[in-house]
């Protein structure tokens, strides 16, 4: 497993944009596809003003179709875009739990393992408890 604890913030996000390349390019392209959906719907709409001077109608099918391409895309692209965030997540987490494992029992021996694991998962050490989770987190 790769050692992510290790890395500063530039080259985990470097590594993190490496590795999850075909995710990012996915969702980016799911963007674009929302994006030229979404500009079609003024040219309708103008189709639709111009009824009453004897323009014609866009089918109802088109409607269906743009309607389904935005959800799916729009969807596609959040999922796309959220999964290595998530994964990445796991991963420090993961690597979190392996180095507390490792240390020596001295180092956190005055703490409950019941505050560790509240610590760690609710409110990490590095990071100031919001207010929703103040009574939640351990004293400091």
């Amino acid at each position: 497993m790769a050692r992510r604890l290790d890395r500063s913030l530039p080259m985990l996000l470097l590594g993190q944009f490496r590795e999850f390349r075909l995710f990012y390019a996915g969702a980016l392209a799911c963007l674009v596809a929302t994006h030229a959906i979404q500009s079609s719907l003024p040219f309708i709409a103008k189709g639709l003003a111009d009824l009453p001077d004897g323009g014609e109608a866009p089918g109802r099918t088109t409607f269906v179709w743009l309607a389904l391409g935005t959800i799916v895309f729009r969807t596609s692209s959040r999922l796309l875009f959220f999964h290595p965030a998530r994964t990445l997540q796991k991963n420090l987490r993961t690597e979190l739990l392996d180095r507390l494992a490792q240390a020596t029992p001295s180092r956190y021996q005055d703490r409950s393992p019941g505050q560790l694991f509240q610590t760690m998962f609710i409110c990490p050490p590095s990071a100031t408890c919001p207010r929703s989770a103040a009574a939640r987190c351990p004293a400091r």
